[in-house]
C-alpha cells in the first residue's frame, strides 16, 4: 500500500499574529518537529507546503518535495491541492499540520500502520472521544478533497462522511494538542516545563 504525506505549513497564522511556525519552541523553530514526526520510511512521498523560504530549504535537506504556496490567504483548499498535486498516485494520503510539536514520529508511524488494516476508513488521531490531526484519507476521497473552497479543508469532507472516520488511539493525549494562539503558545511550554 503507498501512502503518501502533505505537511500543511501554509497556513497565515493570523490568530497568532505573528509566523508560528518559525517561532522557537524548545529551543528549535516549531515546524521541524513536523518534519522529524514524518516516518519517511513509511511513506511513498512527503510534500511540505509552505510559503517559507526556510520551510522548504529544511523540507528539501531532508529529501521531502518542498511546494511552494504563495497565497496562504486563500485558506486549506490551495494547500491540500498542491500537496496533493506533488505526491502523485498513491491509495491514501496522510495530511499533518505543522504546529503540534508534542506529537511523535512513532505515533505518526502507528497512525499509518492502523490505517494500513482500515484501509476503507478515514482515520483521525484520537485520544478517548477527541479527534485530531494528523488524518489519513483512502483515495476515493482525492477528488473530495480536490474540489474543497474557501476556509474549510479536510474536516469538511470528514463531516461529510462520518460513519467513514475511525480513531488511532494515543496513549499520550498532550500530542494532539496544536497552537493557534500566542496564549496556546505559552501554556503548552509552561505544561511541558520549557
Amino acid at each position: 500500500m503507498k501512502i503518501a504525506a502533505v505537511l500543511m505549513a501554509a497556513g497565515a497564522s493570523s490568530r497568532f499574529g505573528e509566523c508560528k511556525l518559525i517561532k522557537e519552541f524548545a529551543s528549535r523553530p516549531m515546524f521541524e518537529y513536523a518534519l522529524d514526526a514524518l516516518p519517511a520510511d513509511k511513506l511513498c512521498a512527503v510534500a511540505v507546503v509552505s510559503g517559507r523560504a526556510e520551510i522548504l530549504a529544511a523540507a528539501e535537506a531532508r529529501g521531502f518535495i518542498p511546494v511552494l504556496n504563495d497565497r496562504p490567504e486563500d485558506g486549506p483548499p490551495r494547500t491540500i491541492r498542491l500537496g496533493m498535486e506533488a505526491v502523485g498516485d498513491a491509495d491514501g494520503i496522510i495530511f499533518m499540520v505543522a504546529d503540534q510539536p508534542l506529537l511523535g514520529r512513532e505515533s505518526v508511524a502507528g497512525e499509518l500502520d492502523f490505517f494500513a488494516k482500515n484501509a476503507n476508513s478515514i482515520v483521525a488521531m484520537g485520544h478517548g472521544a477527541r479527534r485530531g490531526n494528523p488524518v489519513i484519507f483512502p483515495r476515493e476521497f482525492f477528488d473530495e478533497l480536490k474540489a474543497l473552497h474557501g476556509e474549510r479543508g479536510g474536516g469538511a469532507v470528514m463531516a461529510a462522511h462520518k460513519e467513514r472516520i475511525m480513531l488511532y488511539q494515543l496513549e499520550n493525549g498532550a500530542e494532539l494538542m496544536d497552537i493557534d494562539t500566542a496564549s496556546d503558545y505559552i501554556m503548552l511550554q509552561k505544561e511541558n516545563g520549557l
